[in-house]
């Protein structure tokens, strides 16, 4: 894990953005951590998205509560529901 001022940050990002394939970094101001940089796949971006979209995790947990219901989603309710997602 590697340390950065802002202000260097501002300055060389592509570089730092480079760096977080081998590293995490953390941007500091007045030498307090504010953020983190770290790679961000495919996988590890759609992850990012579910976990913090209300909407994906209310449908999940919807989902959820009616399988443990005995309730059964068709394909085509499932699709429906999708794009209403997409448009999030």
């Amino acid at each position: 894990m590697k340390f950065i001022p802002v202000r260097e940050a501002k300055a060389k990002l592509s570089e730092i953005l480079r760096d977080t394939k081998k590293e995490d970094i953390i941007i500091t101001c007045w030498g307090k951590p504010k953020a983190l940089l770290q790679k961000l796949g495919e996988e590890d971006f759609e992850d990012y998205i579910i976990s913090h979209s209300r909407k994906i995790r209310e449908s999940i947990e919807e989902s959820w509560e009616a399988y443990k219901r005995g309730e059964i989603t068709s394909l085509d309710e499932i699709i429906k529901s999708k794009k209403k997602i997409e448009k999030v």
